[in-house]
């Protein structure tokens, strides 16, 4: 029987001064199907909580847009799960 996948905690990114403006966090079982959990269009960079409803093993960000000229740069992306 397949153990059952953990519920993810609100993750926190922790960016640096280049940040994403726009990004999405995303969930996986298996690392290769991809859901979006959380969407984020008016990102600011410091520390950010993204609320989220989900389960999975794997978690990732997506940056969609740069909040500065010089890319993204996340100095901690804090995932737990709950």
């Amino acid at each position: 029987m397949p153990r059952a996948l953990p519920r993810v905690s609100p993750p926190k990114p922790y960016w640096e001064t280049s940040h994403a403006r726009a990004y999405e966090v995303q969930v996986s079982e298996n690392a290769q199907d991809w859901t979006p959990v959380h969407t984020v269009t008016d990102g600011a960079g410091g520390v950010e909580t993204a609320e989220v409803d989900a389960t999975g093993r794997y978690v990732r960000v997506l940056g969609t847009e740069r909040g500065t000229g010089w890319g993204y740069s996340l100095y901690e992306f804090g995932v737990y799960a709950s």
